[in-house]
C-alpha cells in the first residue's frame, strides 16, 4: 500500500534522538529592609518587595524567639506593610517575610523584631 514502509525503511526515516534539561527556575529573592513597630496591641510590619518580576503574594511569619520555629500567620496580596492585630501587650514578637510568585516563596527575609504596648 502507498505509504507504507518495511522496517528496514522504517528506521532509515526514524528522526535524531534529541535530549533538552529543563532549567529550574530560580525561586524570587526575598523581600528586604524588614522594619517592624510595635503599638498597642497591635504591631506594623514594613518592607521593601522583592526586586523579583511577578511577585503575586507575600507570607508572613511570627516567633516569640530570635530563632524560631516560625510560624505562618498571613498570605497577602503583593504588599510592602502589614498590621499584626493578634499581638499581645507585652510580648516581644520576631517577624520575618516572604515573597511567592505563583507556587514559588523565597528565602526569608533578615528577622525584625518588636514588642506590643
Amino acid at each position: 500500500p502507498a505509504g507504507a514502509f518495511t522496517a528496514g525503511q522504517l528506521s532509515a526515516h526514524a528522526s535524531t534522538q534529541v535530549s533538552a534539561t529543563p532549567t529550574a527556575v530560580q525561586p524570587p529573592l526575598a523581600p528586604t529592609n524588614l522594619k517592624a513597630t510595635g503599638a498597642k496591641k497591635k504591631i506594623m510590619l514594613s518592607w521593601t518587595q522583592s526586586t523579583s518580576t511577578g511577585i503575586t503574594q507575600n507570607r508572613i511569619y511570627r516567633s516569640q524567639s530570635s530563632g524560631g520555629p516560625f510560624t505562618a500567620i498571613a498570605l497577602i496580596g503583593a504588599n510592602t506593610s502589614y498590621t499584626d492585630t493578634q499581638a499581645v501587650s507585652g510580648t516581644t514578637y520576631y517577624y520575618a517575610v516572604t515573597a511567592l510568585r505563583g507556587s514559588q516563596e523565597s528565602v526569608k527575609s533578615a528577622v525584625a523584631s518588636a514588642k506590643a504596648k
